[in-house]
């Protein structure tokens, strides 16, 4: 229970991409995928159609999503990246129930 394990209230000052990733990602995704026979990432939820990526953004699971964030907000500026510019970041853009696609390929 999230409650029980000190997750509520959800604040920004202490959302983490772990928090996000148990009580958002990982319930909105798991067996969500109406294209493909496995889980969806979140960006499928989002996106109508496939995005390539002009960037590719990881993160660290114990890292504030407000404080990422910024991070990315400030990246976009200074790569002067236009508002429809596709970036992938690693928690939104990965499947991930889906441990084949975790994989990296030898």
């Amino acid at each position: 229970d999230l409650a029980e394990e000190g997750h509520w209230p959800l604040r920004e000052e202490t959302l983490t991409w772990h928090r996000l990733q148990g009580w958002l990602l990982s319930p909105a995704t798991r067996n969500r995928s109406d294209h493909a026979p496995h889980d969806c990432a979140f960006a499928e939820l989002l996106a109508p159609e496939p995005q390539p990526p002009r960037w590719f953004v990881s993160h660290w699971w114990g890292e504030r999503v407000g404080d990422f964030a910024k991070c990315v907000t400030l990246h976009a500026h200074t790569r002067e990246l236009a508002a429809a510019d596709p970036v992938w970041i690693c928690a939104l853009a990965l499947r991930q129930h889906c441990e084949a696609e975790r994989r990296v390929p030898e």
